[in-house]
């Protein structure tokens, strides 16, 4: 088909790469939906919050029912105030900052970008715009890493830790959510078929193989420890003066 694709880069990256875009333009393309996070958050400021206030007030007065059991009234005020805030306060994507591209940082990258576009003369002065942007970004990570560090001794936790190691490691939070698998010749796309696919594989390779050998002294065993006593006996539960009997015995 003539023209069925179109291409151009995007330069406007912060990367000294340019990311080549394409367009396919026809019926038999299409992109898999994936599901996103909830990352709209309601506005905290340019809200009238005295209409806000009005209408909720309007609403219990002329729909709050206090005869209706607790959950009824409960999903009723949840309503309400939703309603409300669609209305009057209303929501907002929060822009994604980068802590580790800072004004210098950018106007470094701009630099760089501009003597790109004319590098067939200005090789040697964009080798060395790299270069400084190489650098400004490894002392910024290096600063945020130590300021990082000393938060943690107020807040330690670790799930933010390793986002934070990710980041500065310049990972994504989650991989391409289009990944496709290719298994025994067939593609794979849905996200539930590619873990049936993983568990499969790895129940393949944990499945547990005793040969006759193994089976005769687990045979031996069973019956070392049913000589010894009741059964009930030997596998009771651990109790705290065992544990700590056992620990100052170690540690001794």
């Amino acid at each position: 088909m003539e023209n069925a694709i179109e291409w151009n880069t995007i330069n406007e990256l912060g990367s000294d790469h340019i990311p080549i875009v394409f367009e396919i333009k026809n019926e038999k393309t299409k992109t898999i939906p994936t599901e996103k996070r909830a990352s709209m958050r309601w506005k905290r400021k340019k809200v009238d919050w005295s209409a806000f206030e009005a209408e909720v007030e309007d609403k219990l007065d002329g729909t709050y029912r206090r005869k209706d059991n607790l959950h009824r009234r409960v999903a009723n005020f949840n309503k309400i105030l939703t309603n409300a805030g669609w209305t009057h306060v209303g929501k907002t994507q929060p822009r994604k900052k980068d802590p580790i591209l800072n004004p210098d940082i950018r106007s470094a990258i701009k630099r760089r970008n501009n003597l790109r576009k004319n590098i067939s003369n200005k090789r040697k002065e964009w080798i060395e715009a790299c270069q400084e942007v190489n650098l400004k970004i490894a002392e910024a990570k290096e600063k945020s890493w130590i300021e990082f560090l000393d938060e943690l001794e107020d807040d330690p936790d670790t799930a933010k830790v390793w986002r934070t190691i990710r980041s500065l490691s310049g990972n994504p939070d989650n991989p391409g959510p289009n990944e496709a698998l290719l298994h025994n010749g067939k593609l794979i796309t849905s996200s539930k078929k590619k873990a049936d696919l993983f568990m499969n594989h790895y129940a393949k390779v944990s499945t547990l193989h005793l040969s006759e050998e193994d089976r005769k002294k687990e045979r031996e065993l069973k019956t070392l420890i049913k000589k010894q006593g009741p059964e009930e006996e030997l596998c009771k539960d651990l109790d705290i003066q065992e544990l700590k009997k056992s620990y100052k015995e170690h540690e001794s």
